[in-house]
This record gives C-alpha cells, structure tokens and sequence, in this order.
C-alpha cells in the first residue's frame, strides 16, 4: 500500500535540527530530504532518517526544491528564512521555520506575504508555549477568577554560551539575548496572557565580561493594552546570580491572588496546581507537542498556535523593544 506520509525537507539539520527531527518523526512526517554544510551532521541524519543519498544537500543552494516534498522544515539561522520562505512558497510547499520568524519587521511582514500569495501555511517553532506550566497558567487567566491583571514580573537569567551548536553566529549578532532568547518570553508574554503590548521603555547592555558582540542583557518595562504591567530583566552573561531558564521566573499579581512559575510547577497563592520539576521538560518533546498542532491546523484544526499571522505580532513586539532599547524612547505600538 503507497504511504500517504507528509513528506519534509529539513534545512539544516545539525544544532537545532537535531531537536526537531525526532518530532517530526514521531509525528509521522516522512524526512524525506536534509540540507547541511556539516558533513557530520548529513551523515548522522542520513543515517537516523534512512534518507536517501540523492536527497542529502551540502549546500541550500544545491535544489532542494525540486525534491518531492510537501514540508520545508527551517532549522537555520534567523538571517537566512527569507530566502528559504521566498524558495519554499514559490515550489508551493508549506513552510515551519525555527524562531525568530525574521530579525526585521520587513522581513517578516515579507514572509507573510509570500504564504499567503501562495495559500501555504507559515508557522513559527514557539515550542514554549506548550510547557504544561504555561498552558496551566493560559488556563488560569482565561478563567478570570483571579480578577485583573496588574502586575507581571518575569526574569531569564542563564549562560547564553551553554547552547554550543551554532555558538560563533549568535556572539556575533546585534541583538543576541533579545532575537535568540526573549522573543521567546515576548511571544509567551502575548499567548499566556493573551493581551498585546501598548508602549515600552527598555535598555539593552553588556556586562564587561560578556562574550558577545551585542547586548547580553536588557531590562523592559511594558504597558499591555489592558494597563496591565510586564517588568522583564533577561542576562545572558551572569557571574553567580540564580540561574532562571525559560520555565521558570514568573509572577503575575491579579486583584484576588499570585500566580508564580518556579521551574515548571505552577502555584496560586501558594497552593500548588502543577508541580515543579528537577529536569526541564525535553526540547524535543516540546517539539513534538508543536508539530502536532501544526499537523492539525494544516487539516483546518486549531487556528490558534504560532502560525505565521500570529507571530507577525511577537515580531513587533521584538522590534518596539529593540528600538525602545536602542534610541531610548518610549515607542507605542
């Protein structure tokens, strides 16, 4: 009987790649072409995926396009999903790339165009959204038993050198902790809450010590459009303060309680919903989870992950940040 298996191109396949090739496996997703300039990692996924020699590229100029696929999977750094958007849309494939979306509201906004001239799907690996403790606290808030809003505090303090694949090209960016980390918390920020931001103020630096070229730490104070409060300080570059990753960091202050987020367990008013956890969630599982989703909205399921649309708006969220940072103004959205 002939597999009627979604059939994916993986463009890069070492470093992250290697957290989104068992998802896409595990979701049924046939890896049926790879795209690296690392012999290794070719050679390890060729090997893992069976994929056949013919469809193993060296270069993502080498046609890959012309396989026979239906997915671009785009694991490669944020500089070059442009240009794979603009390949994929025109071979009519749909298209799920790893965050950020695009470094600039342009191309971004590009992207978007280009999906839905084509009527393909765009969709952004946020695979943070599907932490059950974010989901615990989505839960919560849409509840509205709590009351408003008023307050939200949130911290991500961890050694921005510890991610090793891909390490030269993230201490040369502009904006590392920013576009590399928090547009992750900017874009849990919107879907946990479900509110957008009205205006910010921020500062972007470096302690002296920091390794990369741009700002390894920055702090934001924004106004959502609901007069509720985010404070956020993120430092990629710190000598001994308490580690805070991504699951962890959270306190949001309502009209009748506390919501807190300490590695992966959920409290409100100190009764714990969601116990916390001594290891993170596997970024391969939260892959998975968001593989899934996105299975399911190619099938007219549900609409409300981070399709391309939606991340549009974490983009902006981004870039208000940066130029609030960067002039030192106040920018409204």
């Amino acid at each position: 009987m002939e597999s009627t298996a979604m059939r994916s191109v993986v463009l890069g396949v070492g470093g992250f790649g290697r957290e989104v090739l068992p998802a896409l496996a595990a979701n049924g997703i046939e890896i049926a072409a790879v795209v690296d300039r690392d012999a290794e990692a070719l050679a390890d996924a060729m090997r893992a995926h069976q994929v056949t020699p013919s469809a193993v590229f060296d270069s993502d100029e080498s046609g890959w396009w012309d396989t026979d696929t239906q997915l671009v999977v785009d694991c490669t750094p944020p500089g070059h999903h442009l240009r794979h958007a603009e390949t994929a849309f025109r071979a009519g494939k749909d298209f799920l790339v790893a965050k950020p979306m695009a470094l600039t509201m342009g191309d971004a906004s590009r992207m978007m165009e280009l999906a839905t001239a084509a009527d393909r799907h765009l969709a952004i690996i946020q695979q943070m959204r599907y932490l059950p403790a974010f989901l615990k606290v989505r839960d919560i808030i849409g509840k509205g038993t709590l009351g408003r809003l008023g307050v939200a505090t949130i911290t991500f303090n961890v050694e921005g050198t510890f991610w090793r694949p891909g390490l030269a090209w993230r201490l040369a960016m502009d904006q590392p902790v920013l576009w590399e980390g928090s547009v992750h918390v900017l874009d849990l920020v919107r879907w946990v809450i479900d509110d957008e931001p009205a205006t910010i103020v921020a500062h972007a630096f470096s302690p002296p010590w920091s390794e990369f070229r741009g700002p390894a730490s920055l702090t934001m104070c924004a106004e959502l459009r609901s007069g509720a409060v985010v404070r956020y300080l993120a430092n990629w570059a710190p000598r001994g303060s308490a580690v805070v990753p991504l699951n962890s960091g959270w306190e949001l202050e309502f009209d009748h309680g506390i919501v807190r987020v300490v590695d992966e367990g959920v409290t409100v008013n100190g009764e714990v919903l969601l116990e916390p956890s001594a290891q993170p969630t596997p970024l391969a599982e939260l892959n998975t989870r968001l593989v899934r989703w996105y299975l399911g909205w190619l099938d007219g399921q549900d609409p409300t992950g981070p399709t391309g649309a939606d991340n549009l708006r974490t983009v902006a969220f981004a870039d208000a940040l940066q130029r609030a940072a960067t002039d030192g103004v106040r920018v409204t959205l």
